[in-house]
């Protein structure tokens, strides 16, 4: 079996199991197995990112970022919204202040730890690259990528973390399968496996997916019609591919072709995740103001 077959198989089985989780948390009212999924992989999405960075997966000057990454993930998978005493509405972004404190206490606590982790050790000017390593590894793979989990554990239907989950990744399916069979205008150095085709094919997938869902109005809490959907496919379409080519960015940085081993021919987990960085908080901002 070559390695696209096997890329494609491997494809087939992550949606299946994607689907299984969806459908589990959805006949059970639920949302535990999507939640340990998702902070599960932002966990291993740091840890691939600190191997790649510093060549181990989790030493001192990382582990502050680690905990940072945990904490952001596991606050944004709490139901903030369940209690209602002393709830206060602070902004149109939907922060509480409970989360609020959270997210301020959680920064706080990267940036004094990884300083604290640094400054202390003999090889102090070795480490500081690290440090800043720990910050942005923390800050991407928790703090931004926690409004995935915010938008699956906090819209009142797990069908509104589904359409977004399978419309971004519409943008990596179409960007792959049409680049690679119709691909020919290469556009970017820091991706030269990538096509202008490829980027075409998946922002008219992703804008198609998403005009459908708000046409049927499953794009809750959004309330725009078919024609608004596709500039918010569109428009969630680039913040994908920027997160994709952010993370081949921070491949050609290191000198490595995978981030990792754990998903074959998918190049770690990293590879899995890259388009959420950015389209999740995109997707959370726009739900806020586009309704």
């Amino acid at each position: 079996m070559g390695a696209k077959q096997i890329r494609y198989l491997v494809g087939t089985v992550l949606v299946l199991l994607v689907a299984g989780v969806l459908a589990l948390d959805h006949v059970f009212d639920s949302r535990i197995a999507g939640s340990a999924i998702l902070v599960g992989m932002g966990l291993v999405g740091y840890l691939e990112f600190s191997k790649m960075s510093s060549g181990r997966y989790l030493r001192l000057s990382s582990l502050p970022g680690f905990l940072a990454t945990g904490l952001f993930l596991a606050a944004a998978c709490w139901d903030w919204k369940a209690h209602e005493e002393g709830r206060l509405l602070l902004s149109s972004f939907g922060l509480f202040p409970a989360e609020h404190e959270t997210l301020i206490l959680g920064v706080f606590g990267l940036l004094f730890l990884s300083f604290a982790a640094v400054l202390f050790t003999k090889d102090f000017l070795e480490r500081a690259g690290e440090l800043a390593q720990a910050v942005l590894g923390a800050l991407l793979f928790g703090l931004l990528f926690s409004f995935v989990a915010r938008i699956y554990c906090r819209a009142d239907s797990v069908v509104t973390g589904a359409i977004f989950v399978f419309g971004i990744k519409l943008t990596d399916i179409g960007g792959y399968v049409i680049g690679s069979i119709l691909g020919r205008t290469k556009i970017l150095k820091v991706s030269p496996g990538k096509s202008l085709e490829g980027y075409a094919a998946g922002l008219i997938l992703t804008a198609g997916w998403f005009s459908g869902a708000a046409h049927l109005g499953y794009l809750a809490p959004v309330k725009i019609g078919w024609p608004g959907g596709i500039a918010f496919g569109i428009i969630l379409g680039v913040s994908a591919a920027i997160g994709d080519l952010s993370e081949s960015l921070m491949k050609r940085l290191y000198g490595v072709k995978d981030s990792g081993s754990l998903l074959p021919e998918f190049g770690g987990v990293l590879d899995m995740i890259d388009s959420f960085i950015f389209s999740g908080f995109v997707f959370w901002v726009l739900s806020c103001y586009w309704s």
